[in-house]
């Protein structure tokens, strides 16, 4: 029987991201500094989560679908430096497909890797008939690949705050309520060794629809599927389980 589909995506995300990092410096998820910020300066915010958590329980609708998939138009915005397209920041397209086909395994639960989950944990491994696809049309109507690519340098002012969220995500995003923003980038003070490899926000009201907020960071050194670097730590995934909530 299908479980909780909330549940369900909580304990996938934190599974892919529990797996070890062999490296000097481990892979961090940038989601818990600024969640335990709002929690600490934003009561309402800190109401929401509560209130959220004690609803997780009795959150059942979507468990008897039948066979109806749920698909999430996703759209991948790489930002680079003027990188020719396969080099550097300005990822290849095989790249981006494999790290969608991860996606969809991680999320339908088919990824070899939940065959070592703990014991404690494998009843609440399930499908949640989700299905993530790159967008085939854009929000002018027309086809497109469901990649966009585009030359902006990611600045920041030597006080740990960057031009993500003020410019570069607000310039690239299509709209939030019909399409799953993935912001494909290089995050300052990331390396392919670790550090903050990407980070995404709840949909708490205010966050939801909002460009500044909406969608997934994640550095492009932890960004791909098999074959391609660093594709088996799901840095995509954790975060999209922080976006769907």
């Amino acid at each position: 029987m299908q479980r909780n589909l909330a549940n369900t995506l909580f304990i996938l995300s934190f599974l892919i991201f529990s797996i070890p990092a062999f490296s000097q410096e481990k892979p961090s998820c940038g989601f818990d500094p600024i969640h335990q910020g709002k929690m600490d300066l934003d009561p309402d915010y800190k109401k929401w989560v509560e209130d959220y958590k004690r609803a997780l329980p009795q959150i059942s609708s979507l468990q008897d679908r039948g066979e109806e998939t749920i698909r999430i138009a996703c759209v991948v915005h790489v930002i680079h430096n003027g990188e020719p397209i396969g080099t550097g920041q300005n990822i290849a397209v095989g790249q981006i497909e494999a790290q969608m086909e991860r996606l969809n395994e991680d999320f339908s639960a088919t990824n070899p890797g939940y065959a070592s989950a703990p014991p404690r944990w494998a009843d609440d491994i399930a499908n949640p008939d989700m299905q993530f696809c790159l967008a085939v049309v854009d929000p002018q109507g027309n086809p497109t690949n469901g990649i966009t690519r585009t030359d902006i340098q990611v600045t920041t002012d030597g006080n740990g705050n960057d031009n993500i969220e003020t410019e570069i995500k607000p310039t690239v995003n299509w709209d939030p309520n019909l399409y799953y923003n993935i912001y494909v980038l290089p995050i300052p003070g990331t390396t392919s060794g670790g550090g903050t490899t990407g980070y995404a926000y709840l949909p708490y009201p205010g966050t939801v629809g909002n460009p500044n907020t909406d969608g997934s960071v994640v550095d492009y050194r932890w960004f791909g599927g098999p074959g391609w670097p660093n594709s088996g730590n799901g840095t995509l995934t954790h975060e999209t389980g922080h976006y769907l909530g």
